[in-house]
């Protein structure tokens, strides 16, 4: 009797939990699904440059741009408010169907004063919803320092954590890389204009990155190294970007120069730094719109070019 009670407790909650991983993705909000849906249509094998970040990186890259002036393949692959804890979940994705020769990661949400918040179920969900179904879907989860014990990790994949309905396989959007660059998440924002403070020197200050911060750098180290793909961290213009918050940018630069992992930031550029526009090339306090991200593109891939091979 007391085996079968056994059983029927651990049977019970695998079966409710398997009919709520079933049911979850029908309980989406349509925003999830752009991304990796775009992501999953592309060709095996056809990503040369993989961006990874929040919405940080994917207003301030345009793909097809930076296609155009390295001749590389590029997927941006930032989604808003996307931890760095999940973007080794998303490169281990990326690899099933696709070999990089270069992955630029955004430093933003590195920092443990801008984390927090993309720390949060809604947001680590948000950032995890249209990755389908697997092991590397589980451990991602498992892998994120989400506050609270174990059951709220489980709840990425309890539908009351999710707001709208969602077809399964989102037939309504194409791959973002058959489009222009005005994604919709963006339309009638990438093009507005918020005038910014002027650019401030960032600190000289030093402050160790966290643990948390290294574990997260070394997994990607780990996963670029393992499968032959160079590693950029990459930092965009950003007025924000002061104080405390660069004293852990600086630690992590540290870091990496230590792991010999190079690293691109373009407020440390003043020649570059000086052709953005405070007035003109922002839509928010630190998201760039059009013209912006033209500027930090064409930065971008003058970098690449530079030192990272081309294609043609």
């Amino acid at each position: 009797m007391k085996k079968k009670q056994i059983a029927s407790m651990i049977i019970l909650p695998l079966i409710i939990l398997g009919i709520m991983i079933v049911i979850s993705p029908f309980f989406t909000r349509q925003e999830d699904y752009i991304h990796w849906n775009s992501f999953y249509a592309q060709e095996d094998n056809s990503i040369d440059i993989l961006l990874l970040g929040s919405s940080i990186i994917e207003v301030a890259i345009d793909p097809y741009q930076l296609e155009e002036e390295t001749g590389l393949s590029a997927f941006n692959f930032g989604v808003a408010g996307c931890s760095s804890s999940v973007r080794a979940g998303y490169l281990r994705e990326v690899l099933k169907n696709q070999n990089p020769k270069l992955v630029v990661v955004e430093v933003y949400r590195f920092i443990p004063t801008h984390s927090p918040w993309a720390m949060s179920t809604d947001n680590a969900s948000f950032a995890l919803d249209g990755m389908k179904p697997s092991w590397n879907k589980w451990r991602t989860i498992w892998e994120m320092p989400v506050s609270g014990d174990p059951f709220e990790k489980i709840s990425f994949l309890i539908p009351g954590e999710h707001h709208q309905w969602e077809a399964l396989n989102a037939n309504g959007y194409t791959s973002l890389r058959e489009q222009t660059y005005d994604r919709p998440k963006w339309n009638g924002t990438q093009n507005s204009v918020a005038p910014q403070k002027p650019n401030t020197v960032p600190s000289t200050e030093v402050l160790e990155p966290t643990k948390e911060m290294t574990d997260q750098i070394d997994k990607l180290i780990e996963i670029c190294q393992e499968n032959d793909i160079q590693l950029l961290f990459f930092n965009a213009s950003n007025p924000e970007y002061i104080g405390e918050s660069y004293a852990y940018i600086n630690g992590m630069y540290q870091y990496l120069d230590s792991k010999g992992i190079p690293h691109f930031d373009i407020n440390y550029e003043p020649e570059l730094l000086a052709q953005i526009d405070n007035s003109e090339d922002y839509f928010d306090y630190h998201h760039l719109n059009d013209k912006g991200a033209k500027k930090n593109t064409t930065f971008l891939a003058d970098y690449i070019n530079e030192n990272f091979l081309r294609k043609d």
